[in-house]
């Protein structure tokens, strides 16, 4: 249901990119899973494999896909949310999860350490998505103003101001 969302949402292009992202990931865990597991301090794992996710769904998000999941949704409504980075947005849902994963099994630790992963990944996603800083801003002067903010909003899904002006 979340592919035909994103789909009708976002786009032919994003369901499709999307669907060879799950593709990947899924083959991509599966071949890991036949490695020898490495047994680490669970805080040190909590903060690697969140970097390292982190970079993975930022780079995949930059491409225009997702992995499938709580990143669709996070993709979704970041159409509505356009102020909101995109990590901060996955991390209310992916936190929402852990909660609920840390109450049906009851088991806060690992609950906590997921907690700071995810927070790890949102970090770094978000840097990889939008920069070392998320804002910045460009001075666009135009004739033709309101048709170079609507393609930033459209294409660029970014929000524009236009400062009225008199040169001196």
């Amino acid at each position: 249901p979340l592919f035909v969302l994103g789909w009708r949402h976002v786009g032919r292009e994003f369901f499709l990119r999307s669907l060879l992202g799950m593709l990947t990931s899924s083959l991509l865990i599966d071949g890991f899973a036949l490695l020898p597991g490495i047994y680490a301090d669970p805080l040190l794992a909590g903060l690697y494999g969140g970097a390292l996710v982190g970079v993975g769904l930022g780079l995949v998000f930059r491409r225009g896909a997702s992995t499938g999941g709580t990143d669709i949704v996070a993709r979704l409504v970041k159409r509505k949310l356009r102020r909101a980075p995109i990590g901060k947005i996955l991390l209310m849902f992916d936190c929402f999860v852990v909660i609920l994963t840390g109450v049906v099994f009851r088991d806060v630790n690992k609950a906590l350490y997921s907690a700071v992963a995810l927070f790890v990944m949102s970090v770094v996603m978000d840097t990889v998505i939008y920069g070392r800083s998320d804002s910045g801003v460009a001075l666009i002067i135009s004739e033709r103003h309101r048709e170079i903010s609507d393609a930033i909003d459209r294409k660029l899904e970014r929000g524009a101001t236009l400062l009225p002006a008199q040169g001196a």
